[in-house]
């Protein structure tokens, strides 16, 4: 064990915290995305590359949550051609367990949730950042599409009344 003898060592000890906090913010991801995953191979690929296909930092946790279809395998497969995924394997505990046990592993200063049968546009997440920034706001919502197997599709917007900005 090493004695400070001046105020120089604790100056340097200082410097070292500050700058690894410093590394450790300039190296966070900007958004954590959690993939709850149950036997949706057949929508899986889809579903990733939609969220691999955004531009910015981010990272893809993705949760297996005791699939028995080739959904951990296909998993896997993004995992080793992109270094941004994380894949955790757990036995079937439901969908909210998944999406803690994602909120657990994340890094990133906002977080968001994409269901595994489930795709987003390409510009995702620049619209959310973008009105992060505009509104100030700490919490962003989207409508959707319904896609139907048929091919016909329905929107569903958001009702906007009773919405508010909170400080």
């Amino acid at each position: 064990m090493y004695k400070l003898k001046s105020g120089i060592a604790y100056i340097t000890a200082a410097a070292v915290i500050v700058a690894l906090w410093v590394y450790w913010i300039s190296n966070r991801v900007s958004v954590s995305v959690i993939v709850p995953v149950y036997n949706s191979e057949k929508f899986l690929s889809r579903c990733l590359d939609s969220i691999v296909a955004q531009k910015g930092s981010f990272e893809i946790i993705a949760v297996n949550d005791g699939s028995t279809d080739k959904s951990g395998q296909i998993l896997e497969a993004y995992a080793q051609k992109y270094k941004n995924i994380i894949v955790v394997n757990q036995e079937n505990k439901g969908v909210s367990a998944a999406r803690n046990q994602g909120m657990a592993k994340a890094n990133g200063k906002y977080i968001t949730f994409v269901d595994s049968d489930d795709w987003i546009e390409e510009t995702a997440f620049e619209e959310a950042y973008s009105a992060i920034e505009k509104y100030k706001t700490d919490f962003v919502c989207f409508g959707s599409q319904k896609v139907y197997e048929d091919g016909k599709t329905e929107i569903q917007k958001l009702p906007l009344k009773g919405f508010q900005k909170m400080n």
